[in-house]
């Protein structure tokens, strides 16, 4: 899957490209990318750029997929590992463990979000664990803070560790009625407060937090995301919704007196946000189905029926199969072969998905008068033009959170066909987008631009009047 992860749109291969800027020179003071922005990028992914930049410098882009692949793995057996510590059963643990799969495959691309996974995984373990008493304040608050202040500076999706920190103040606001109630909940209200402060230690401070603000309540650019789209029965994004939704509903149901009012709180929460947004499944699945797997295990631990009995025994006699080995030689066996699969280059990874525009981008590197000039093009395009190209600069691309809403209006102009578009594009010479879609039609009726190029994916058009030169 390789080649699927890095390509499947350009948003990789744009962190690395501001990544290497970065490395050259330090945050940067405008946008090297984007044609005619001056104000400064508020870049909410700045130290995430800068690493998968300097991995790829180091092994290529195949180093990356080896390295998120070693992520992703280490996050499921941590997820597999948590619900075995609290006592559920191998066969219970693999069935949601599959189903936690199911929801991270939704949205399974190399991008930053994949820190913010593994954030709230372990975030999520280690407030449960002090507010059940099996971790200490101490260590609770040094722990969040390291895990803020990196999450603050990898990606936007923090903020998601700030809504999780408030519910566990709400479950203990609840609990002030005793000394010892009143001690927790002003300890998770200095919990919330200190992992609040931290994320203010960013390149940009206060300003980062008005940019994600200002990006999450833009109509404009979460209509026009995909990302950001509610689940669909088409592309079985609802299916697995509504899948999960029973997996984690049935057992809390059933062992209804034993949740927390924060738990519940929880549920809602991440419900209603992967009801309207396709990119919160993950963390619905991630965070909920492991307390589902425990109130189920308690379920079966309490019936007498033959089914849960054969669950629980089948499940111990593989364990006691197991023996006492830790079982870590098949996972290093395991990756050992797949490193030395990729230095050898048996396996290989490249921009090669369907989204990639190769005959365009090919013939775009055979023409010398089109070398290092702006060009127009599709958003879904731009960075692969950036970044296979000579190509400096685009009008936009596909990271939206990086530029100021007025360009996706007016490109939304240009694909539209309405009066005043070609003063938009006034700019380029050059333009680069997807066939048989708005802008194709738009730029094919223009006496002002004439086809040199097209494919089933890409059209190049160039200008034939009042040229930039």
């Amino acid at each position: 899957m390789g080649s699927h992860w890095i390509s499947f749109d350009s948003d990789l291969v744009l962190h690395i490209l501001y990544g290497r800027q970065m490395i050259a020179g330090g945050i940067l003071e405008s946008d090297p990318l984007l044609l005619g922005i001056t104000e400064p990028p508020i870049l909410q992914e700045w130290l995430f750029e800068i690493v998968v930049a300097w991995i790829e410098s180091l092994i290529g882009l195949q180093g990356l997929v080896l390295v998120f692949a070693i992520l992703l793995g280490s996050l499921l057996a941590g997820v597999f590992r948590r619900m075995r510590q609290q006592g559920v059963c191998l066969w219970v643990a693999l069935v949601f463990l599959f189903v936690v799969i199911l929801t991270l495959r939704v949205h399974l691309i190399i991008r930053p979000h994949l820190i913010s996974w593994a954030a709230i995984f372990l975030l999520a373990a280690i407030l449960h664990d002090w507010n059940v008493g099996k971790r200490s304040f101490l260590s609770t608050l040094l722990s969040g803070v390291i895990i803020m202040l990196f999450w603050a500076n990898l990606h936007g999706g923090f903020l998601i560790g700030l809504v999780l920190t408030s519910l566990f103040v709400v479950d203990n606001c609840l609990n002030v009625s005793t000394r010892r109630g009143l001690e927790k909940f002003l300890q998770a209200l200095f919990l919330f407060s200190a992992f609040g402060l931290i994320t203010f230690l960013n390149p940009w401070g206060w300003h980062l937090h008005e940019h994600l603000a200002s990006f999450l309540t833009s109509n404009l650019i979460i209509e026009s995301t995909p990302d950001f789209f509610a689940p669909s029965w088409d592309n079985a994004t609802l299916q697995i919704l509504i899948l999960v939704a029973l997996a984690v509903i049935v057992p809390m149901l059933g062992s209804v007196r034993r949740i927390s009012v924060g738990d519940w709180l929880l549920f809602i929460g991440l419900l209603y946000a992967a009801a309207t947004s396709v990119r919160n499944i993950p963390f619905f699945g991630l965070l909920m189905l492991p307390i589902a797997a425990v109130q189920l295990q308690q379920i079966i631990m309490k019936s007498s029926r033959p089914l849960p009995r054969l669950i629980l025994e089948s499940s111990q006699r593989l364990e006691h199969d197991q023996g006492n080995n830790n079982g870590i030689g098949w996972p290093i066996m395991v990756v050992g072969i797949m490193v030395g699969l990729f230095l050898t280059g048996v396996i290989r990874v490249g921009l090669t998905s369907i989204n990639v525009p190769a005959g365009a981008l090919q013939w775009i590197n055979a023409q010398p008068s089109l070398n290092q000039q702006p060009v127009f093009a599709d958003s879904l395009f731009a960075g692969f033009v950036l970044f296979g190209t000579p190509t400096e600069r685009v009008y936009l691309h596909s990271l939206t959170a990086n530029y100021p809403h007025y360009l996706v209006e007016d490109y939304l102009r240009v694909a539209r066909g309405e009066n005043g578009w070609e003063e938009i594009v006034a700019k380029f010479n050059w333009a680069i987008v997807k066939t048989d879609r708005a802008h194709a039609r738009t730029f094919s009726k223009s006496f002002c631009w004439r086809l040199v190029y097209s494919d089933s994916q890409a059209t190049v058009f160039e200008r034939v009047c009042g040229l930039n030169r």
